[in-house]
């Protein structure tokens, strides 16, 4: 169980950073 929930936070931290990273492409484009 905790196994899991571990990787279930390392899928969810890699999908707040790839979601950041969009931002600052989507900003960058932007400007």
């Amino acid at each position: 169980m905790l196994d899991y929930l571990k990787s279930f936070h390392n899928i969810n931290t890699y999908l707040i950073l790839s979601i950041i990273l969009l931002f600052l492409v989507l900003a960058l484009d932007y400007f």
